[in-house]
């Protein structure tokens, strides 16, 4: 979280790309005050008798000092507690349901903080918080890419939230979202949590017709989801494939291959895998 905060502020500093503003839906009483003057784009609003009009500049100067107060309270937060209170996740996203500007960066930090870093609530509730904001901002003109998507995923991933990996590429379709390789990723782990290897592989597919890269978190997955499948045998032959695509286990996919023999009670080769690191460790040392 505490990059995320950080690789946040980067995108707010001075003399980088502004970001494009969000589309914002009017009503039909709103529509009536649109200006579109030549290089002046404003939302006008009838306030005593008068119309006020408030350039693009002062709402995105606006979004940025609201995103940057955001930004301070969570990472505050997560610094001195490791977590995110529900009291101050609501209290950020009524403030930015109040300002009716949604940006896309405050969108996806409100909707990074509905995983593991708000523990206070349940599982389900944390999904219920991250779908409840998602159509609200919405509804508010916030426009969503891939990188919202992708945080939804991560969402539904840590919550331990069931879908479908297929109805979510077509949601994306729908929504003119082009999936990216941590798409992919996080559709394989959703269906290796269910140790569906059938699902995995046909997302497996996709990658591979894209000439995407299979990394070694794919392939942490793929240990889980076969040991999840009852096939412990090919979770252990993962970390073979992995060596011969070039790719060297790492203490990740140890960690997915130790979980995979603790969830089926085999302390035997829970040892006989912490021994094979130990003796990996004393040879990399001698070298």
């Amino acid at each position: 979280m505490s990059a995320l905060l950080a690789g946040a502020r980067l995108l707010l500093r001075p003399g980088l790309r502004a970001l494009p503003t969000p589309c914002v839906r009017l009503s039909p009483a709103q529509g009536r005050y649109l200006n579109n003057t030549p290089g002046h784009f404003a939302v006008a609003a009838q306030q005593k008798g008068h119309i006020h009009e408030e350039p693009v500049s002062a709402v995105r100067a606006r979004q940025a000092q609201q995103f940057d107060w955001a930004l301070n309270k969570l990472d505050s937060s997560v610094r001195r507690t490791g977590r995110i209170t529900k009291t101050l996740l609501l209290k950020i996203f009524h403030d930015v349901c109040r300002t009716g500007y949604p940006s896309s960066n405050q969108a996806l930090l409100l909707l990074r903080s509905c995983g593991s870093l708000l523990p206070e609530l349940q599982m389900s509730e944390r999904t219920e918080m991250a779908h409840r904001i998602w159509d609200k901002l919405q509804e508010l003109g916030a426009v969503f890419d891939v990188s919202h998507y992708n945080a939804l995923l991560k969402v539904y991933l840590q919550n331990e939230q069931k879908f479908s990996p297929t109805e979510y590429l077509s949601k994306m379709e729908a929504a003119n979202v082009q999936p990216n390789r941590v798409t992919y990723q996080r559709l394989i782990a959703a269906y290796c949590n269910e140790g569906d290897i059938e699902g995995a592989s046909k997302i497996l597919g996709f990658m591979k017709n894209k000439d995407l890269p299979i990394t070694e978190a794919v392939f942490n997955t793929l240990v889980t989801g076969h040991a999840r499948a009852g096939d412990m045998g090919n979770a252990k032959n993962i970390l073979s494939v992995m060596r011969s695509a070039g790719i060297e286990p790492g203490p990740e996919t140890y960690v997915a291959l130790l979980t995979a023999f603790a969830e089926k009670g085999d302390i035997n080769n829970i040892k006989e895998t912490l021994e094979n690191v130990e003796k990996k460790k004393k040879k990399k040392k001698k070298k």
